[in-house]
């Protein structure tokens, strides 16, 4: 499985990184300078400069992608527009007919990069089964192949409704062990006040260095990776690279176009800029923001700065105490999550800002005090037993009250991503969320109605590919209502299939702990009948 969505929940959270509205930064990071760039500034109906860009033609039989990639000048060329820096964008059309087109773009053996800071401003196409992308490949693709060459993604987006306010930076390679498959690390972005890509332009941003490679959208950073992630795998990142700007359509991720699909569709590039040099030390953060979280957390917030790649945070029990040990380091994505905290104590925090360059003063310190222990439903309304329970919406808490995972990290980052529990994407149009990820031992708790007492029966929504495993569901008491429940191979992680499993509830409002005994399996939803 791979992450590959991040959805804020309405929260406190949310609202907190909301407040801080950031405005785009177009400038680069101190210490650089313009290498690089294509403004596509010709005259209208140009087509793009072929001493940077080869454009490709034929079908793309990778992905199970539909599109036809053409070299003509009504799928690629420069328009007018005012909403521009210049008055001039590239647009790439994509059409339906007899066939799909569209347009795929490369700087391969023209303008190879390695190092530096990456910045391109784009406005995204939309609609099911449409997959624009900002990216890069290893100049030796032709010699070692992919993924062995490495893969940068920019900017990724699949069409579809849930994706509107969402992009996807990933990092993929060849993994160290046998049959040496494609090895993902990504993150997503979500931008805020209920902005969406296809409204207007949005800034594309990549701070790479020797070993780290960071990423921005309107100068917000909110994901770095380094090579030290990498362990025993290679890392092949520290290589000349080169751009790929396209829109497919259809394929294996977004899946294919519906009559929801509008076409044509366009992308729009208003330019993209490289820029070549050395990071400076960046300034040390301001204005801190704090608030509760669940159960004994607080979240911290501030605004991001270009020229940081990455955060240290500190926390102390006195108001201007040493700095000391760092609690976390390497922190890109906001808010900052501190759990596990004593309730109702305050503590002070302060942040540094880290770059390639060093690591900066440290900011002024901020108060908080953790909130108690306490559980609830998520929606604030217990779940109705006869109906369908969404895996997602299990309670509020936190970590060791309404949940236990065996990481503090959300790996799906699709759905409530402060939280602990790995929630992706089901990837289908209508299909929502599922809990994935899933490890021995670990435990959700969701808080229902049960309208009628008797015996019922729960029926799960389970996708495998592999061997699967079991789980069971209990009561507060710890009494074991179902027995093992098992899943077995599936076809596919969201290929779901029924499990079913009888139990007898009684009347009224109750918690209800799901157990996973033996992982491996992807849940959707579980739904209650009368038997």
């Amino acid at each position: 499985m791979t992450s590959r969505h991040r959805l804020f929940a309405a929260s406190a959270a949310a609202g907190l990184i909301l407040s801080l509205g950031a405005s785009a930064q177009a400038a680069p990071p101190a210490g650089y300078t313009l290498a690089w760039s294509d403004e596509f500034h010709k005259d209208v109906g140009a087509q793009a400069d072929e001493s940077s860009w080869n454009l490709e033609t034929g079908p793309n039989h990778a992905n199970a992608e539909l599109e036809i990639y053409t070299n003509d000048q009504e799928h690629g060329h420069i328009v007018a527009d005012p909403r521009a820096t210049d008055g001039r964008a590239f647009q790439i059309l994509s059409t339906t007919g007899k066939q799909y087109e569209s347009v795929r773009m490369t700087t391969a053996h023209k303008k190879p990069f390695q190092y530096g800071f990456v910045e391109a401003r784009i406005q995204l196409p939309y609609g099911q089964g449409i997959w624009p992308a900002f990216w890069m490949l290893g100049e030796n693709i032709g010699q070692v192949g992919w993924p062995r060459c490495g893969e940068i993604d920019i900017m990724e987006n699949i069409g579809m409704k849930s994706w509107a306010n969402l992009n996807l930076s990933s990092l993929h390679s060849a993994s160290a062990a046998p049959p040496h498959g494609d090895l993902i690390k990504n993150d997503p972005y979500t931008l805020p006040k209920g902005q969406i890509f296809t409204n207007s332009y949005h800034l594309f941003q990549m701070q790479w260095v020797k070993d780290s490679i960071a990423f921005y959208i309107d100068g917000n950073l909110y994901e770095t990776r380094t090579a030290a992630e990498y362990g025993e795998n290679p890392y092949p990142f520290n290589a000349p690279f080169f751009f790929l700007i396209n829109t497919a359509v259809g394929g294996s991720w977004p899946g294919n176009p519906d009559k929801t699909t509008v076409f044509p569709q366009k992308m729009l590039i208003d330019y993209v800029r490289v820029y070549k040099g050395a990071p400076k030390t960046p300034p040390a953060p301001r204005s801190l923001r704090s608030a509760p979280g669940d159960s004994r957390q607080i979240l911290l917030s501030w605004p991001s700065d270009i020229n940081a790649t990455s955060y240290n945070v500190y926390r102390s029990a006195k108001r201007g105490a040493p700095a000391g040990k760092p609690i976390a380091t390497g922190v890109a994505a906001q808010p900052f999550v501190d759990s596990g905290l004593t309730p109702k104590t305050k503590y002070f925090y302060r942040i540094a800002a880290v770059n390639g360059a060093g690591v900066s003063k440290l900011s002024s310190d901020i108060a908080a005090i953790a909130p108690p222990i306490s559980e609830s439903p998520y929606l604030g309304v217990a779940a109705t037993i006869p109906g369908v329970v969404q895996m997602e919406n299990y309670d509020k808490g936190g970590e060791g009250v309404a949940f236990h995972d065996t990481d503090a990290k959300n790996n799906g980052n699709a759905y409530r991503p402060l939280q602990g529990v790995d929630v992706e994407a089901s990837g289908n149009v209508g299909e929502g969320f599922h809990i994935g990820w899933t490890a021995d031992g670990e435990w959700i708790k969701y808080t229902v109605s049960v309208k009628q007492p008797g015996k019922y029966t729960v029926t799960f929504r389970a996708g495998v590919a592999g061997n699967g495993g079991s789980f069971h569901l209990e009561n507060a008491k710890g009494v074991n209502l179902t027995g093992p429940i098992t899943v077995g191979d599936t076809g596919g992680w969201r290929n779901w299939v029924p499990v079913k499993a009888q139990l007898t509830l009684p009347a009224g409002k109750q918690t209800l702990k799901l157990v996973e005994d033996h992982a491996g399996y992807n849940l959707d939803s579980m739904t209650f009948t009368r038997s």
